[in-house]
C-alpha cells in the first residue's frame, strides 16, 4: 500500500483498475531507475520533493 489505495475515493467502473495500472507503472519505473542507489521508499519520496529527479526517474524529456 504504497500510494494509500485503502484511502482512495476512485470507485466508478474501471476507474480503480486503471488507477492501479498507473501505480504499478509507477513503481516498476522507479524501480528500474539506477541513477541513485536507494531504496524504493525512498526514491518515491524524493521524487515527490525533487521534479527533476522525477523526470528523469519517469524518463520525461523536455521538448
Amino acid at each position: 500500500m504504497t500510494f494509500g489505495e485503502d484511502a482512495s475515493l476512485v470507485r466508478l467502473r474501471n476507474a480503480a483498475q486503471n488507477f492501479s495500472f498507473l501505480r504499478r507503472l509507477a513503481l516498476n519505473l522507479l524501480r528500474a531507475d539506477t541513477s541513485r542507489s536507494i531504496s524504493l521508499p525512498r526514491k518515491l519520496k524524493t521524487a515527490a520533493y525533487n521534479p527533476d529527479y522525477l523526470a528523469t526517474a519517469l524518463q520525461l524529456r523536455k521538448i
